[in-house]
């Protein structure tokens, strides 16, 4: 892979515009080749809020080339996975911190600045439930002091009838400058059991519900034992709800505890500012992360972009890049766009609420402002917009577009504000743009001969929200189907019927084309034409087929084989009567339901109930099936329904797991006989163990008669027998010596003696592990 840089470029193009990605367009110098997988990486001044440096303003994969003698190359930026990175899963909290933690979960290019720490609370006071005593009076007996009572009679909580002791916990101290995401919560405790060892058990209320009980031993021991709970983000919102519970496993046991803490891992994003809007959002596939940072963008009225480094910032723009454009400055083709119509009311449609769309509006007047913004489903941030949207439209927007030449500030951060000085014409014109602060919308940084030449600026003097001209209105459609509707009413664009004119809606009257004007137009039948003889549109005859139109409901009279055809009906030349038996009674609602419930549900062997591919649950009986880790299969018993308590599980790449809650064994039966069984302390077999031609590896010495002995640990045994001559196992051994054998060849019965080719036998034994 090769990386090309300015230096490789006759000229080229580098864009950047706030909401959206990097593009680069590049000419590349004749003696310059371009391969598979190459990449490209601009470097040049940049400058932002925290001044000016030379650094990568640009970097990509190249996407084609136009393989002529000068090339031609376009280059996709690495932020692309925006637009292709669709998230699972539900996010709550505030807005900005939704969209740090989708870039923290799934992007690999993009990234976002953020902090990292842990809150340490404890407990305050005990709640009213459990009995607390201290019935040595030692220190002071308070397990949610600071002090560690390191004593064998200090406060203990007596079970009895299953009592739980609840406590509730200090309010946080976090700093309101930022937003919190918290991601994981670890239970401390500092105990010990009385006597033999116990399963201690904790929880935490995480918006007024309890968690899985958090099982950890206490043994007669003081020491500090964890249990960490994930899988969960809230806000500092809920912090000061939380409260911690405790209890031995059956609530039967006594133990003693010291000190709790509870340790919450949070983070947050300095570089995005804060919003107002708490929610939970749940994503299934079906939103980009842009479409999801373009929902940010709506709900906070804020702007979001990325800086060259691929960073994500997310602001009210009002952020200054201290850029000063003065007419001093070598500018040209200075060009100014300015609203001046202005808008007297906004009437914007938003998503879904139930079965009806919501719509709200700002301002009257006759002169109207009319949009859909589909993904936007709470009617309080939709009326925010419109109000923005009608302010804006007051102010009369200023579009600006200059090229100026500088090679010393370079590209400057979209998103961002520059400062413009009095004075500065239009181009060709007498005209001059009002001096203030405009925030840049998109900046084209030009390349000739590898030397920076000239930047192209578009800026405004507002955050002005609207819809890009590419996104039409059948996508905001799509987010409304997305939202469980068909389409209904509002917001639903009728094919080829741009020119619809529809006036003063009355009863009875239909859509009629007027070829004379053109139009399709709203008429009732009489005005429409439809009872006179000799037009296309559709009419209802009698059945003397005259031109007749029946204005009220006509039920046209025939007989068998007259204006239908004759096998028409369940039997050839018959037409079911209104009254027929043929005919199958209607249900309502409740009675279908009722039916299916009495009769039970049997498909054909053909069907099969087909879901969405998400993560549901489903129960059955005693048993199920559920989807509790993200793209993951679980099954259990509905009583087993805790993050640990399940007993199969498949990931959707195909790893498989087998799993039985804490305390609890794994066993392996034949016909419902036990065979083996794995618990957390070890493996119970109730078969042998045939191993054929493999090996048992890696075993400790045995320690009792019964157990399994290495290879290494019998030769060694038998090698010390033979040097000291100790009998083993009631054998005396002949030592390593020609004359030992010779010495006691009266020697009695149990004694044997080794041959030359045994003790050769032995030397190579001992020569193998020196």
């Amino acid at each position: 892979m090769v990386v090309l840089d300015k230096d490789d470029v006759v000229k080229g193009t580098v864009t950047h515009a706030k909401e959206d990605i990097p593009k680069g367009t590049f000419t590349l110098k004749q003696n310059v080749d371009v391969t598979e997988d190459d990449d490209v990486s601009i470097v040049g001044n940049y400058t932002s809020e925290e001044g000016t440096v030379e650094q990568a303003v640009f970097t990509g994969r190249i996407k084609d080339v136009d393989l002529q003698e000068i090339q031609k190359i376009q280059v996709i930026s690495k932020a692309e996975e925006i637009d292709v990175i669709k998230p699972n899963g539900d996010y709550s909290g505030y807005t900005e911190t939704i969209l740090g933690n989708l870039i923290v979960d799934y992007c690999n290019e993009v990234s976002v600045s953020k902090t990292e720490s842990t809150l340490n609370l404890r407990p305050s006071t005990p709640d009213v439930s459990g009995t607390w005593v201290d019935s040595s009076g030692n220190n002071n007996g308070i397990m949610w002091d600071d002090l560690i009572e390191d004593v064998p009679d200090m406060s203990r909580l007596i079970e009895a009838s299953q009592e739980i002791l609840v406590l509730n916990l200090d309010n946080h101290s976090l700093s309101a400058d930022y937003h919190y995401a918290i991601y994981q919560i670890d239970l401390k405790v500092y105990g010990r059991a009385p006597t033999s060892s116990i399963t201690f058990q904790m929880a935490i209320k995480i918006k007024g519900v309890w968690s899985d009980w958090q099982n950890v031993t206490l043994n007669n021991t003081w020491a500090w034992r964890t249990a960490t709970i994930t899988g969960i983000v809230i806000s500092e919102d809920d912090i000061n709800d939380l409260q911690y519970r405790m209890r031995s496993l059956g609530g039967t046991t006594q133990f003693q505890v010291d000190t709790v803490h509870v340790i919450l891992y949070y983070r947050y994003f300095p570089n995005l500012t804060k919003g107002t809007y708490n929610s939970t959002q749940t994503y299934a596939g079906e939103k980009t992360l842009r479409q999801i940072f373009n929902w940010g963008k709506l709900q906070e009225l804020f702007t979001w972009y990325l800086k060259p480094d691929l960073e994500f910032y997310f602001n009210d723009g009002a952020v200054d890049s201290g850029v000063n454009i003065a007419l001093s400055d070598n500018l040209k083709k200075v060009k100014g766009k300015k609203q001046i119509k202005k808008f007297d009311k906004v009437i914007l449609l938003g998503g879904m609420s139930g079965s009806s769309q919501i719509s709200v509006t700002s301002g009257a007047g006759n002169i109207i402002y009319t949009d859909t913004f589909a993904n936007i489903q709470d009617p309080t941030i939709l009326q925010n917009l419109a109000d923005q949207i009608l302010t804006n439209k007051g102010n009369y927007p200023l579009t600006v577009q200059m090229y100026r030449r500088d090679t010393v500030k370079g590209l400057i951060q979209p998103g961002e504000e520059v400062s413009i000085a009095s004075g500065i014409p239009y181009n060709k014109s007498t005209r001059t743009i009002t001096a203030g602060q405009y925030k840049i919308d998109k900046i084209r940084y030009f390349i000739v001969n590898g030397v920076y030449t000239t930047t192209d600026l578009t800026l405004s003097d507002g955050m002005v929200f609207k819809k890009k001209e590419e996104v039409k209105l059948t996508q905001e459609n799509n987010a409304l189907i997305n939202q469980g509707t068909g389409g209904g009413a509002a917001g639903i664009d009728l094919n080829d019927l741009d020119d619809a004119v529809i006036t003063s809606p009355a009863d009875n009257e239909g859509m009629h084309y007027d070829s004379t004007t053109g139009y399709w137009i709203n008429q009732t039948p009489a005005e429409a034409g439809l009872a006179t003889a000799g037009h296309s549109h559709g009419q209802l005859h009698d059945q003397n087929h005259d031109n007749t139109y029946h204005s009220t409901n006509y039920e046209p009279a025939f007989s068998k084989n007259t204006g239908f055809n004759k096998n028409f009906g369940s039997t050839n030349g018959t037409v079911a009567q209104g009254d027929d038996s043929r005919f199958h009674t209607l249900y309502t609602n409740a009675e279908a339901v009722a039916a299916v419930n009495a009769a039970g549900l049997a498909l054909a062997a053909t069907k099969v109930i087909t879901t969405q591919d998400a993560d549901l649950t489903f129960t059955f009986g005693r048993a199920q099936i559920d989807s509790r880790f993200a793209d993951y299969i679980v099954f259990s018993n509905r009583d087993m329904a805790g993050n640990g308590q399940w007993a199969l599980a498949q990931h959707k790449l195909g790893d498989t797991f087998l799993n039985a809650p804490t305390g609890k064994t794994l066993n392996f039966n034949i016909n419902n006989v036990f065979k083996m069984g794995m618990s957390a302390s070890g493996l119970t077999m109730g078969v042998p163990i045939a191993m054929g031609a493999n090996k048992i590896t890696g075993m400790d010495d045995p320690a009792a008669n019964q157990d399994a002995a290495t290879k290494i640990y019998v030769d060694l045994r038998l090698l010390i027998s033979e040097i000291d001559n100790i009998p083993v196992d009631g054998v005396v051994v002949a030592p390593i010596s020609s004359n030992w054998a010779f010495d006691h060849a009266a020697s009695p019965a149990n004694v044997r003696h080794l041959t030359d080719a045994q003790i050769a036998a032995l030397h190579t034994i001992l020569d193998g592990y020196t």
